[in-house]
């Protein structure tokens, strides 16, 4: 369930033992920092645990 809404820096994204929706998203953001695109469109599971 949705507690609340809150702005993350890249090292709390990765290191939260928090559940953080989409899964991976601590690694879609850093592959974008490091400008790494993925070679294909990446799927961000909203719903999956």
């Amino acid at each position: 369930m949705h507690d609340s809404w809150r702005w993350w820096s890249l090292d709390e994204l990765a290191a939260t033992t928090e559940v953080v929706l989409p899964v991976d998203l601590a690694g879609v953001v850093q592959r974008a920092v490091d400008g790494d695109p993925a070679p294909e469109p990446v799927e961000l599971p909203w719903t999956a645990l």
